[in-house]
């Protein structure tokens, strides 16, 4: 996928799950305004990770690997 479409589809998931990634890192303890860094840092690092963009197209897999980003 070309790396353009790549992060259009990273936007499109940000837009999708911002809200549930940041009741995880709530979850985790962080206040409202750190659980949204934690959520930016871990869409930083997902668009770093040659393992995201095997994952287009696949939202419930993506997600879990978010998910696992901002509990880290």
């Amino acid at each position: 996928m070309r790396a353009m479409g790549f992060i259009d589809w990273v936007s499109d998931l940000a837009r999708a799950h911002t809200r549930a990634l940041s009741g995880i890192a709530r979850a985790e303890g962080l206040t409202a305004d750190d659980a949204l860094d934690a959520v930016q840092e871990a869409f930083q690092t997902f668009l770093n990770l040659p393992e995201a963009r095997a994952l287009v197209g696949r939202e419930q897999d993506s997600r879990r690997l978010l998910s696992a980003v901002v509990r880290n």
